[in-house]
């Protein structure tokens, strides 16, 4: 029987709000034993689900420098595979790396692939012109495609954006009045 790859996130996300110990280490327990089996998905997402937890599911304590260069392996391979939320990921590590170029082809193949988080990054770099030719209607696209997902960093950019006249945008009070009112329904 295959592990279906969502459980396995589920159960990752269930331990990062767990308030109880004990709880806490069953819940890694499960999913360190659940990573071995079989899955119905790529070994890209595992690989990217591995980073989100302690010492990346190993038993063996890890020092700072081995902690980064398996935390850089995975999100490469991860992203390297077609993984989405590791495309954005290993971009964010290579932005700070001052990689922009590499940063930016791998935030456009996640933001295509409808992750708000990447679609949010990429769209504000194309519309600043950070790193690749500015265009404001193609970064406004990407930053609304996140805003549409509830992302609130684009909701509250977007609300601000629209509110003034900026890079030669003309003030859009309705546009403006639609973001805000999205982005009061936001938990």
């Amino acid at each position: 029987m295959k592990t279906n790859i969502n459980e396995i996130d589920f159960l990752i996300s269930a331990m990062h709000h767990c308030n109880d110990e004990t709880r806490y280490k069953i819940l890694q327990e499960i999913v360190t034993c659940t990573l071995k089996l079989p899955t119905d998905d790529s070994e890209g997402k595992i690989h990217w689900l591995k980073t989100r937890l302690p010492n990346f599911g190993g038993e063996a304590e890890l020092d700072d420098s081995q902690t980064d260069s398996m935390l850089r392996l995975l999100l490469e391979k991860s992203a390297l595979a077609g993984c989405k939320e590791a495309q954005y990921d290993y971009g964010c590590l290579l932005y700070e790396e001052g990689q922009f170029e590499q940063a930016l082809l791998l935030y456009s193949d996640s933001a295509k692939k409808g992750y708000a988080p990447a679609q949010w990054c990429y769209g504000v770099d194309v519309l600043n012109g950070r790193g690749i030719k500015q265009d404001i209607r193609k970064g406004l696209f990407y930053i609304e495609m996140a805003a549409a997902q509830q992302y609130q960093n684009a909701v509250e950019f977007l609300v601000n954006y629209y509110s003034q006249e900026s890079s030669g945008v003309m003030r859009d009070d309705f546009l403006a009045g639609m973001w805000k009112s999205v982005l009061s329904h936001l938990p």
